[in-house]
């Protein structure tokens, strides 16, 4: 294992993980705020999102991504932008599922009756309740991410030279399968034991905070 190849490891893990990182933030947080005014306001506010969301969701994530990145051109901003855009509609209906049951609890009444506002009720009263929800989809939504921008990267469209992430890595490196198989190898490995630390993390925390899994 070379200290070329390792120095490419390391240099690629930060576009990377900067990828997984920053896409989930935006779709997080546009999902939540759709999510907490589709299922606290409601009519026409919460058809409107939550047929946006159908849209979204109908079509495959990873084509729905190409399309966008194909479109607007590959580079590191265009795939936040699809990353971004293709990962909001799942959280939001979460979010909303949620918002929809905790809008019915006696504390939310009790604010209602008081006459606070209503966006003071989504973000003081009902989000502090969805966070233990959303440090699980954050965590699991991470390594999907990487998953997305490693794909996009291997067939061309995600991050390009002089850039380098471990999808374009692998692209690169299945040139020379058969001379070195340690750089096609090397980064696809560090691709999985990512992606399964992660889920491994999610799974944890879902068991923590998610009361109907404990016995």
């Amino acid at each position: 294992f070379g200290r070329d190849v390792l120095s490419r490891l390391i240099y690629g893990m930060r576009v990377s993980l900067v990828i997984g990182l920053v896409p989930t933030c935006i779709s997080m947080t546009i999902g939540t705020v759709l999510g907490l005014i589709a299922g606290f306001v409601g009519g026409k506010a919460d058809f409107f999102i939550m047929r946006l969301a159908d849209i979204m969701l109908a079509f495959p994530s990873l084509l729905l991504a190409m399309l966008v990145m194909y479109t607007l051109g590959a580079n590191l901003f265009n795939i936040f932008f699809a990353l971004a855009l293709v990962g909001w509609a799942s959280v939001a209906r979460v979010v909303r599922s949620q918002t929809l049951a905790l809008r019915e609890k006696e504390f939310i009444e009790a604010a209602r009756a008081n006459g606070t506002k209503r966006g003071t009720i989504m973000f003081r009263h009902i989000f502090p309740n969805v966070i233990p929800t959303l440090i699980v989809l954050f965590t699991l939504a991470i390594p999907e991410a990487i998953m997305w921008e490693s794909s996009l990267s291997f067939l061309g469209v995600g991050v390009q030279p002089p850039g380098a992430s471990w999808g374009l890595l692998v692209a690169k490196g299945k040139e020379y399968l058969f001379q070195n198989p340690t750089v096609a190898i090397a980064p696809g490995v560090a691709i999985l034991l990512t992606v399964m630390a992660f889920n491994f993390i999610g799974d944890g925390l879902r068991d923590a905070l998610d009361p109907s899994m404990k016995d």
